[in-house]
């Protein structure tokens, strides 16, 4: 459900008793509707949850907070995807308790993830390493004003902390980062103590087959500063020396994208 009225998302799922895979979207809701009278949802317990919406609809789906989601069950999933939508504030604790909280109810059976939040917990203390296959990290730059906002040295930080080495316990068959808005040179120039002490761990894990990167080409050419290259786009060759560890082993592969593609 890409988009929709909560009334509609609640009536959806009325008709789908059997529910294995629940993807949501953008929702909407008229303020005056009582939400009591809404369509009460028989049990379902999916094993797939995939949420792309703002942070208002994110919690009270997350936190079970509508009356008519009283019997749905998120504590047997093996995927989840959870990308909400970037007016909420980098480090909203609600957001990051939310986000911690559903990934540790499913850490038994969890098996796939995909973040474009930054939590304050090590990820090992979430999941269980040994069984998690695939992980995905949606993480947005803001390296050109990054003396106001650190979110991307933070993410960076936190995914270091949590893959300490060695990583012989890690199950981890493929692991991709999204580098949103990484476009120019000067984005990941000044990350490079990061991206080589990731390259180290993601080098240290036995399963990973693929380290997928993907960066996003600039819709318009660079402009050359004399005083310094870092106005050039980001290249494959770039993210090859971010992780030359990974570039050696052949198991680093560059995708690029046009800005905003993700």
């Amino acid at each position: 459900m890409p988009f929709g009225s909560a009334l509609e998302l609640f009536t959806m799922l009325c008709e789908c008793p059997h529910l294995s895979s629940l993807s949501v979207g953008m929702i909407t809701c008229r303020s005056h509707v009582d939400l009591s009278l809404y369509p009460r949802v028989p049990a379902l317990t999916p094993n797939s949850l995939l949420v792309s919406c703002g942070k208002f609809w994110y919690l009270r789906l997350l936190n079970r907070e509508f009356p008519s989601q009283s019997s749905i069950h998120f504590d047997n999933l093996h995927r989840i995807q959870i990308h909400v939508g970037m007016c909420y504030v980098v480090g909203d604790v609600s957001v990051v308790n939310t986000t911690e909280e559903v990934i540790r109810r499913n850490r038994a059976t969890l098996r796939h993830l995909a973040l474009n939040v930054c939590l304050n917990e090590p990820l090992t203390t979430l999941i269980d390493p040994t069984t998690v296959l695939s992980v995905d990290f949606q993480i947005h730059s803001t390296a050109r004003s990054s003396q106001e906002h650190p979110a991307p040295r933070s993410w960076l930080d936190w995914l270091i902390a949590s893959f300490p080495i060695p990583s012989t316990d890690i199950s981890i068959e493929s692991c991709t980062l999204q580098l949103v808005q990484f476009c120019l040179f000067e984005d990941v120039r000044m990350f490079y103590d990061k991206w080589e002490a990731l390259d180290v761990i993601f080098a240290s894990w036995p399963c990973l087959c693929e380290l997928s990167v993907q960066i996003q080409r600039q819709p318009y050419r660079a402009v050359f500063s004399p005083e310094s290259d870092t106005r050039f786009p980001v290249t494959r060759a770039d993210v090859q020396e971010m992780f030359p560890r990974m570039t050696k082993e052949g198991r680093l592969v560059v995708v690029e994208t046009q800005a905003g593609g993700f």
